[in-house]
């Protein structure tokens, strides 16, 4: 049975060259797909990094519960939004 790649995370991360890059992961985790993000670091991640990142959410979702790793990455789940929302 054949059925399309739900999103359900998203995560935030500083790649070796210095840059910040959001990466969309599958309910198979599985990456859905991977951009840099204008992000320097500057400021905390809840005040300045998200700005940059809700832009790449896919339509109908939203994200919450942002969670720190030791890697210095950020994570949070996806949930479709209800219509209208």
């Amino acid at each position: 049975m054949s059925r399309d790649a739900e999103p359900v995370s998203m995560t935030v991360y500083r790649k070796p060259d210095g840059t910040w890059w959001v990466r969309l992961w599958d309910d198979s985790f599985r990456i859905m797909g991977e951009w840099p993000i204008r992000w320097n670091g500057d400021g905390s991640f809840q005040q300045e990094g998200l700005n940059h990142v809700v832009r790449f959410l896919p339509e109908g979702y939203a994200c919450a519960n942002w969670e720190y790793a030791d890697d210095g990455s950020y994570t949070a789940l996806l949930y479709r939004r209800y219509p209208g929302f």
